[in-house]
């Protein structure tokens, strides 16, 4: 937790008593629980396997489907998928700004709920500008396969079918 020291007049003495006032009230940013593919998938599992990273046991089923689907006959027993954290990463290199942000639209007589959407929408887009950034380390042979037979080999290391970029969104909850 971070210690932040604000200064101010008194529409900032005002909101900030609003703000304690309310039961509770604050911004949720990233994948959130509900979000799904079009196929009806949770995107949250593949987005903190995505962040944190996973090793994944090749089943018999999963050596079947690679041998059909893309000629592989995988002879590993798991398969390693490295994390890329764009989540805490995209934290740590906009949480001041996310301060910054808040503290001006607040002193500026924006309401709580007005500023917490505003800030929201800004947290969603930079975590956004993080998957698209190529994140390293860089795609592994299979998976630079796997997407140039899907027709998605440009994308980045966190792009693939858009799902996981599209699924980025926010709340402000009260």
């Amino acid at each position: 937790m971070a210690n932040i020291s604000i200064k101010g007049g008194d529409k900032w003495r005002k909101a900030l008593s609003k703000l304690a006032q309310d039961k509770v009230i604050k911004v949720r940013a990233g994948v959130l629980e509900d979000a799904k593919t079009t196929d009806g998938k949770l995107i949250a599992q593949y987005a903190a396997y995505n962040e944190f990273g996973a090793v994944v046991r090749v089943t018999p089923k999963m050596k079947a489907f690679f041998r059909h689907r893309f000629g592989i006959n995988l002879k590993k027993q798991k398969l390693v998928i490295p994390g890329r954290p764009f989540m805490r990463r995209t934290l740590r290199n906009h949480r001041q700004e996310w301060v910054n942000k808040v503290a001006a639209a607040l002193k500026a007589g924006r309401t709580p709920e007005d500023v917490l959407d505003l800030i929201g929408n800004v947290m969603a887009a930079d975590i956004q500008a993080q998957i698209k950034s190529n994140m390293k380390p860089k795609n592994k042979p299979l998976t630079l396969m796997i997407k140039n037979a899907q027709e998605s080999g440009r994308a980045g290391t966190l792009m693939n079918t858009g799902a996981l970029i599209g699924a980025i969104t926010s709340e402000v909850v009260k």
